[in-house]
């Protein structure tokens, strides 16, 4: 005898009790099941969120290293500029930014012998055409002005103008 049937039998609970049991029971069961997935969906997304702020922060910590990077090669081969009177122009986010030069660092830049950089805000700097290759390689966007030279450009075979050579100081 089962203890639904002892209870009825001594008058303890009623048919209609022992019927609300059973229903409350599989309410709960059903209340349970739906919680136990609206709690794994819960988990999933969060989980999902996670994994797309770790991502996030470790493009960060990649940008910044690079950046820190960037710096040291930089700061280590930086060419203190020497003011002068000859300009050179060149484009900076669609402005052409005019900064004036020593005659020698001028032809060096024109042959690509030193590039200028813009690390900082409206702050050029110059470095060696070899380091400007590294950072060209690591943060393209820092170097404002790299003249390579002409021995590694390739000239076109079918030039008219080819042996006439163009001068460095032109001037508009």
């Amino acid at each position: 005898m089962s203890l639904r049937d002892q209870l009825l039998h001594t008058g303890i609970a009623t048919k209609k009790q022992h019927q609300q049991a059973r229903t409350q029971k599989k309410r709960d069961k059903a209340s349970a099941t739906i919680e136990k997935k609206t709690l794994d969906e819960i988990k999933n997304k969060q989980l999902i969120r996670d994994k797309s702020l770790n991502k996030k922060l470790e493009e960060a910590r990649a940008e910044k290293a690079l950046d820190a990077q960037v710096r040291q090669l930089i700061d280590t081969h930086k060419i203190v500029r020497e003011e002068g009177d000859e300009p050179y122009r060149f484009t900076d986010n669609k402005n052409v930014k005019t900064v004036y030069f020593a005659a020698g660092q001028h032809k060096k830049i024109i042959s690509g012998q030193i590039a200028i950089i813009a690390f900082e805000e409206d702050k050029y700097m110059l470095i060696p055409g070899d380091i400007a290759e590294k950072v060209l390689q690591k943060k393209p966007s820092v170097v404002m002005v790299y003249n390579k030279s002409a021995t590694t450009e390739e000239q076109d075979a079918d030039d008219p103008y080819a042996d006439y050579e163009i001068p460095d100081d032109l001037m508009w």
